[in-house]
């Protein structure tokens, strides 16, 4: 009972007699009772009057009224949720001898309790105080009504897993970590229950144009994912439990996110090469879903085709691959064949019969190449239109003079130049039309010349040049250093007849250098000239492919060569030449001093048609000085390739080229400066012989050729060469 109040005048008032209630219509749980009675009698305001509220018949509370006629109620919010009726009433007793009363209903409202499923799942149910939960709905959204305020239980029960899907719980938005815990609900609540879910999903293998692949040549696959979750696979690849990711929160946020963290390929291999960008391909798990896997393959299109007329040809293509690997592309009928490779550079050449150039292929995106070859057909049709040619000119009175090629030095006097007599039958073609039997040859007569003896040209040419050709072909250039002046070269004509014998010529007694050049009028590269006049010359000429064919028969035996620089590595050349032909060896690497890398890359290309890029500065030039593409590693861009070996001897460079290897041939010019320094204990290799120590130990040739610039070459220290060439070695002066 409240306690009474001092006693005043009533105020007046334009309200009607009897008691006016006021409380508000809806009221949520666990919240006070607020309700005001104003009581009016005759007109006035009653102060100092006890007035009684009901609620739903009860008595609940009686409150005296102030000065202005009106009692305040408060009650606690422990009503029932649901519609409830309030009355307030007034008993004068014996002094007014009146009873009035006033009636009004409230609601008291439920809390509610949102929950979010993050990532919203539907079906995961939310229960409360161990009654039956609330599943979710499609949007993963729970709601529940709490009908007192106060401490409650409040559970998540999660679906049932599937064959394609699995549930797990990971947290709640408030910080709270396990599945059922106690919450305090003093007024409507949001929440979000954050959990994993993990999906079966299909692994396919695509390449950029997303054409599936053959999976039994896929490999070494490594899948990354949140958490630094790490899954390798191998074939068959069957489905996998992918997870999206642990929910997290910001600081000061009340619900869960997910930051996404898609799985991502690291690592894989396709013929045992690799194919795959670290990160590069990402994908997120999701009901259903299938990942395919797009590797870094391309569809190269080979087409062999004849490169005179374009033909197709049927013959079988040999593809080298990055690694330095090779293997035969058999053709369909048009020609052609399709393959998907891994990016990197190839080289293609056609096994035909015939001039078969490499086509050197950069991959790193679909593309068609398409690979020529100069059959014997060919270089019979150019023979013959250029012997046209020439009769043409010479039968018009066009081309009646014959041009010979001499370099002229200010130390040389005059020249003067003599006739040849010819006897009658040899074979003129260009004189054909003309009576004469005399030429114009390049015979030169001076004072400072010594006089001319005669000597005998040897024409000698291999099992594998067609007969046809060699019936064609009617001149032969040959061109000889001479040894006085600087590098001036005369040029001596030569009218051969078709038999192809020994023919008997004029020149002046010049001393000719170790090695004889030579250039044909027609493309014949397996011609061989000796000098029978020049025992030397001639035996180093007629040494060169004895020597290739002893070292292709024994390879991967290596060597040292000693001797004369020019006639060591035309050996070299040659072998090189001759175990590309045999296809014994198909990677070569070329160390040589800074000076002669030009020269090696020149004399492969003019003298044995190998073309072989260089590597200067960063940068790879092929013979023509052109930048051709490539990518990756520069060791390993290339199936041949001429460095400098100051730049491979290099600290910093000799981690990258180990890891290029390992390569058929490794070719050393220079070899004699590989040596030891001190005595004894103390002997340390330098820098060029520990680097050829480390690539024998780390086996990056088959065969290792060593060159010594001359005998004296070999000093000391040969036993740290031999020892590099392993059993199989010899040496060679």
């Amino acid at each position: 009972m409240a306690q009474p109040v001092a006693r005043a005048a009533a105020n007046l008032t334009s309200s009607a007699d009897g008691i006016g209630l006021q409380i508000p219509s809806v009221i949520k749980a666990g919240a006070e009772i607020d309700a005001d009675a104003t009581l009016v009698i005759r007109g006035l305001l009653q102060p100092d009057a006890d007035l009684h509220l009901f609620i739903d018949g009860i008595e609940r509370r009686v409150e005296r009224t102030d000065l202005q006629g009106t009692a305040h109620f408060r009650l606690a919010g422990f009503v029932a949720p649901g519609s409830h009726q309030v009355t307030a009433t007034y008993d004068a007793g014996s002094r007014y001898a009146v009873t009035m009363s006033a009636r009004s209903t409230f609601v008291i409202a439920p809390l509610i309790i949102t929950v979010q499923t993050v990532p919203a799942t539907p079906g995961v149910t939310i229960a409360l105080d161990g009654r039956a939960g609330t599943p979710s709905d499609a949007s993963g959204k729970a709601v529940l009504g709490v009908a007192r305020a106060g401490i409650h239980v409040l559970a998540v029960s999660l679906p049932a897993n599937n064959p394609a899907t699995r549930y797990s719980f990971s947290r709640w938005s408030d910080d709270s970590w396990e599945p059922i815990r106690a919450i305090r609900i003093d007024n409507d609540v949001a929440l979000a229950v954050g959990l994993r879910v993990a999906y079966l999903t299909p692994i396919r293998f695509v390449n950029l144009d997303g054409r599936p692949l053959d999976e039994t040549r896929v490999s070494d696959v490594v899948i990354s994912g949140p958490n630094a979750e790490v899954q390798r696979m191998a074939y068959p690849f069957a489905p996998i439990w992918l997870q999206t990711p642990v929910p997290a929160k910001h600081t000061g946020e009340n619900g869960l996110h997910i930051t996404p963290a898609p799985y991502s390929l690291s690592f894989a291999r396709y013929d045992g090469l690799s194919v795959a960008s670290a990160g590069q391909m990402r994908y997120s798990p999701s009901a259903g879903g299938t990942w395919s896997i797009s590797l870094l393959l391309f569809t190269l299109r080979l087409d062999a085709k004849d490169a005179l007329f374009g033909t197709a040809l049927r013959e079988s293509i040999r593809l080298i691959g990055p690694s330095g690997s090779a293997r035969l592309v058999d053709l369909d009928r048009n020609g052609s064949a399709t393959l998907v490779l891994a990016r990197g550079n190839y080289a293609a050449q056609v096994q035909a019969a015939g001039m078969a150039p490499f086509a050197t292929i950069a991959l790193s995106r679909s593309q068609t190449v398409i690979v020529p070859v100069i059959t014997p057909l060919d270089m019979f049709v150019v023979a013959t239109a250029f012997l046209l040619v020439v009769a043409a000119l010479f039968a018009t009175g066009r081309g009646r003079r014959l041009v010979f090629s001499l370099i002229r030095a200010p130390d040389l006097p005059q020249l003067t130049w003599h006739r040849l007599p010819l006897p009658a039958g040899a074979g003129i073609p260009w004189a054909a039309a003309s009576p004469a039997r005399t030429l114009v040859s390049g015979l030169i007569r001076s004072t400072a010349l010594p006089r001319v003896r005669r000597y005998r040209l040897q024409l000698t040419t291999s099992a594998a040049m067609p007969r046809a050709v060699i019936s064609q072909a009617r001149s032969l250039v040959v061109t000889a250093p001479l040894a006085i002046g600087r590098g001036r070269r005369l040029v001596f004509s030569l009218i051969q007849a078709p038999a192809w014998r020994q023919v008997t010529w004029d020149r002046p007694q010049l001393t000719l250098g170790a090695a004889v050049p030579w250039v044909v009028s027609y493309p014949t590269p397996n011609l061989v000239v000796a000098l029978d006049a020049e025992p030397a010359v001639a035996a180093e000429v007629a040494a060169q492919p004895r020597f290739a064919s002893r070292m292709v028969a024994t390879f991967p035996s290596g060597c040292i060569l000693t001797g004369p620089a020019d006639a060591a590595r035309a050996k070299v050349g040659a072998t090189v030449r001759a175990l590309l032909d045999a296809g014994k060896a198909g990677r070569f690497l070329l160390l040589a001093p800074p000076s002669l890398t030009r020269e090696w890359q020149r004399t492969l290309n003019e003298q044995f048609l190998t073309s072989i890029p260089r590597l200067e500065q960063g940068s790879i030039f092929d013979p023509a000085g052109r930048k051709p593409a490539w990518s990756g590693s520069p060791w390993n861009a290339f199936p041949l390739l001429v460095a400098s070996s100051s730049l491979a001897r290099r600290r910093d460079r000799r981690h990258e080229l180990l890891a290029a290897a390992p390569w058929d041939v490794v070719i050393v010019d220079g070899a004699d400066e590989a040596r030891c320094s001190g005595r004894g204990p103390t002997r340390s290799p330098n820098e060029l012989l520990a680097l050829l120590q480390a690539m024998k130990s780390n086996h990056s040739w088959r065969a290792v050729f060593l060159i010594a610039s001359s005998p004296q070459g070999l000093h000391v220290d040969t036993v740290d060469l031999l020892d590099l060439l392993g059993r199989q070695g010899s040496t060679d002066g």
